[in-house]
């Protein structure tokens, strides 16, 4: 997110929409004319008096220069535009928004206008003039807003209407076949325009924000802010992290949660945090009253490259991992890169293994993409991770489009699942997170389509030496071959008597296959990672 900075002749009110402005983005706040005054420990009359308004100036160039080294919503004094490098530093830095209104409308709100020196006396003409003099500066800013007929809140709606627009790394609009079209936003620093998106998607009334502790931590104020900014009435409602929460017992008090809320048809659910919890906030509204609509704000890398958008939404069994499960599709997702921050180091190398999945099976351009990069996506500043999350949903949304019931082409989406789930479910969803489990199928299925011919000689190597750079495993231990063939029969994907797998043919190409003899699984799954068989007593 860009900053912005607010210029605009006296009393347009550059601070009161600043401050909001400033809430719902989550920046900090800074209005020139309260911080010259404090710093000075006069006010602003007083210092034209005092010292003349070349000295006044002077310390405005100073503090822009001071301001514009940081992040922020900045509320300009109205004649910071009469120097043209007060001008120059705040568009480098920011967004430059004028707020403007007729002489006749400002004297209206500043009557005697005697904290303002250069007003004194006729208000009107001092105005026309000042008007005369800077309205080239004012009206060559980026946004331009008359605030003579709106109120603050009107004000601050078509700010963050112009930001919502500019804003966004990409917008990738999604198609499934039945459901409503629906688009995810992907952007940095644009949690704090959620409301106007979800406005734009006709999204109203009450809205219940299911967030994991940690997101409600980082994000739960800012974007309560946010969709009351835009007129929806926000509740927040902490569940816990991890596949704990994707359970019956969960979900049963989630609708009681909802009902004591009073959630309705009316309303919405926002679910904000990893993919567990997008999972369970999706099963949720897709159930309750019969099915109310929900917007996914992933936290998580592999949220936000995966499980934000498509459809699927389940529960957990103790025999398979989202063996109970639907289509239920979000009306709208916002994947806001900055906010992956804080989910820790580990979390951040799970989410690449589903870019990995994504170039093997569909996109050897994006796969050489990760080869290129690796390095700059793992460095924290994360400046490439909007370009890949971007490329990543829309290969996903392409799916999706297709193939919107997984019964065709979207089953090459689960490549590495059907080993990485087997693995979670036979390690107690504990071991491994999911992109981890994720990452050694992979390796599993490449290692299951070299054994059967179907894989080029330099797929494999390619593809662990890559996992291997974003940090994720190839390998695995501790788990015996029969504990895994029994995990394996009860995935979802299984056909009669087959299981299937998705298996690579070289970078880029994938098919599905269910024909892989159980002997061939088990041989490869000894052979790489998991515990011998016990005897009997032993």
């Amino acid at each position: 997110m860009r900053n912005i900075a607010l210029i605009g002749m006296p009393a347009t009110g550059k601070s009161s929409v600043g401050r909001q402005i400033a809430l719902v983005l989550g920046l900090p706040f800074v209005d020139m004319d309260e911080t010259i005054q404090s710093r000075e420990d006069a006010t602003i009359a007083e210092i034209f008096e005092r010292h003349g308004e070349p000295h006044f100036r002077a310390i405005e160039e100073a503090l822009i220069a001071e301001v514009t080294q940081a992040p922020g919503v900045v509320a300009t004094g109205g004649g910071v535009v009469e120097r043209e490098q007060n001008l120059q530093a705040l568009r480098g830095w920011g967004w430059l928004v004028a707020l403007i209104a007729s002489p006749e409308a400002i004297a209206r709100r500043v009557g005697r206008a005697d904290q303002w020196p250069l007003l004194k006396g006729q208000v009107v003409e001092n105005l026309q003039k000042l008007w005369a003099r800077r309205s080239s500066k004012y009206l060559s800013a980026d946004l331009v807003v008359d605030v003579g007929h709106e109120d603050v809140d009107g004000v601050v709606r078509k700010i963050l209407g112009f930001l919502a627009e500019r804003e966004p790394v990409a917008s990738i609009d999604v198609n499934p076949g039945k459901a409503q079209p629906y688009r995810a936003v992907v952007g940095r620093g644009i949690l704090g325009l959620l409301g106007h998106y979800a406005r734009e998607a006709g999204l109203s009334g009450r809205a219940g924000i299911l967030a994991s502790p940690a997101a409600a931590r980082r994000h739960g104020e800012q974007i309560c802010d946010a969709l009351q900014g835009a007129g929806l009435d926000p509740v927040l409602i902490e569940v816990p992290a991890g596949e704990s929460v994707k359970t019956w017992e969960s979900a049963g008090g989630l609708y009681g949660r909802l009902a004591r809320e009073q959630i309705d048809r009316t309303g919405c659910l926002v679910a904000m945090g990893g993919e567990e919890v997008l999972d369970v906030g999706g099963f949720v509204a897709g159930t309750y009253m019969r099915g109310i609509p929900v917007v996914h704000v992933p936290t998580t890398l592999m949220a936000q490259l995966d499980s934000c958008i498509g459809g699927k939404v389940a529960l957990n069994h103790f025999r398979a991992k989202n063996l109970i499960g639907f289509l239920h599709h979000p009306r709208l997702a916002v994947a806001d890169v900055a906010a992956v921050g804080g989910s820790g180091a580990r979390s951040m190398r799970e989410g690449f293994a589903e870019s990995v999945k994504y170039g093997v099976i569909a996109d050897a351009d994006l796969f050489a993409f990760l080869e290129a990069h690796a390095a700059e996506l793992l460095d924290e500043s994360g400046q490439r991770l909007p370009e890949l999350v971007a490329w990543c949903l829309r290969t996903k949304a392409r799916f999706v489009e297709e193939d919107e019931e997984g019964v065709g082409r979207r089953m090459l989406l689960n490549y590495g699942h059907t080993f990485g789930h087997a693995i979670e479910a036979s390690t107690g969803f504990h071991r491994y997170t999911h992109g981890e489990a994720v990452a050694i199928g992979m390796t599993l299925a490449a290692r299951v389509s070299a054994a059967m011919g179907l894989a080029c000689e330099s797929l494999e190597t390619r593809q662990s030496a890559l996992l291997r750079r974003f940090g994720l495993p190839t390998d695995f231990s501790g788990v015996a071959t029969s504990r895994l063939v029994e995990a394996l029969w009860r995935d979802k994907k299984r056909q009669g008597a087959s299981l299937r797998f998705v298996l690579p043919n070289c970078v880029g190409r994938a098919e599905v296959r269910g024909d892989v003899p159980i002997e061939l699984v088990a041989r490869v799954l000894g052979e790489h990672g998991a515990a011998p068989e016990r005897a009997p007593g032993a």
